[in-house]
């Protein structure tokens, strides 16, 4: 007989766009929230969905953009955690611009132990966001960028199924000339169990 599986999001979700006006080149939380998945809810065969989408505003080409998703023990930056998926590196047009990211995983591994690294997570995703304008066609680029990166290994501060885990959309801006906002409409993750 099948078993009954449940979908739901980690939390309410968020009721307000989040939006990062103070832009710098480096690794920003553009998260509009803080989205956790309480321990023991990621088990050997749960799958995760991750949705997140907005737009960027840029007065010039100077910038570029990547896009992901990250997870991390709860309290800690973004960068301390592991990659989920990255999208490519978006040249910025001189406009406001959407963008898109969608991410599917399924755990693989379990942690033994809070302190153990065995988690692990295998997965993939799309990013769109258009090369020139909101009504040119645009392709969905498949993240992350290489077959070796869709496996996520756990490490001391990420993708611990033992632990509540914390779950992030980035934005790696590599310059920051003429990037005004980046901002974050939804952030959405469900647990399939």
């Amino acid at each position: 007989m099948p078993a009954t599986f449940w979908s739901a999001p980690t939390q309410e979700g968020n009721a307000a766009p989040f939006v990062q006006s103070t832009i710098s080149a480096a690794l920003l939380d553009v998260s509009p929230g803080a989205y956790l998945i309480p321990a023991g809810m990621l088990n050997l065969g749960t799958r995760l969905r991750i949705v997140a989408w907005g737009q960027y505003i840029a007065t010039t080409t100077a910038s570029t953009i990547t896009w992901g998703f990250y997870m991390a023990n709860p309290g800690t930056v973004i960068g301390s955690g592991v990659v989920l998926t990255l999208g490519p590196a978006v040249t910025c047009v001189a406009t406001t611009m959407p963008w898109h990211l969608e991410y599917f995983g399924t755990i693989t591994a379990s942690s033994v132990t809070a302190n153990a690294t065995t988690g692990q997570i295998i997965g993939r995703g799309r990013f769109f966001s258009p090369v020139t304008s909101w009504v040119t066609a645009g392709n969905w680029v498949i993240t992350p960028q290489s077959a070796a990166n869709q496996t996520v290994q756990q490490t001391a501060s990420g993708m611990n199924t033992a632990a509540t885990q914390n779950v992030l959309v980035g934005a790696t801006v590599t310059t920051a000339t003429g990037l005004t906002s980046i901002t974050t409409n939804e952030l959405t993750c469900e647990v399939i169990g």
